[in-house]
């Protein structure tokens, strides 16, 4: 029996190449990535994001921590956070039209007093569907 391999895009957002199912299939097509973990983005976005590759430049550095940091605090300052139960949703969506390409990544606030009740609730329905 032959060796199988697959290649999986393991982060990416719900926003510029990847908002859409037909542009992630084509993105994923055109690069030989056979599935995708897709994580909730900005919504309603087309607007493609970009990190230059820091950890090369940086590799004795934990730079990331302080990426992950501004991050926070920026997703926090302009309310993004507050989107994330409509953009789970939409990842969901795309997920249930993708035969298996597109893989949920499910994110939640653990500073929202409900989140494990919306992550229940949210598991409940997924294995009704």
């Amino acid at each position: 029996m032959g060796e199988m391999n697959m290649i999986i895009d393991a982060h990416a957002h719900a926003c510029g190449e990847y908002y859409d199912h037909d542009s992630i299939i084509r993105v994923l097509d055109e690069n030989m990535t056979d599935r995708v973990v897709l994580c909730p983005g900005e919504i309603n976005s087309r607007k493609s994001y970009g990190l230059p590759m820091i950890s090369e430049r940086f590799p004795q550095k934990d730079i990331m921590f302080a990426v992950n940091r501004i991050i926070g605090f920026v997703t926090k300052m302009t309310g993004a956070a507050k989107h994330i139960d409509e953009q789970n949703a939409y990842v969901y969506e795309l997920s249930q039209m993708s035969s298996g390409r597109i893989i949920q990544s499910y994110w939640i606030n653990p500073l929202d007093r409900n989140c494990l009740s919306k992550l229940e609730e949210t598991i409940r329905l997924m294995a009704l569907s």
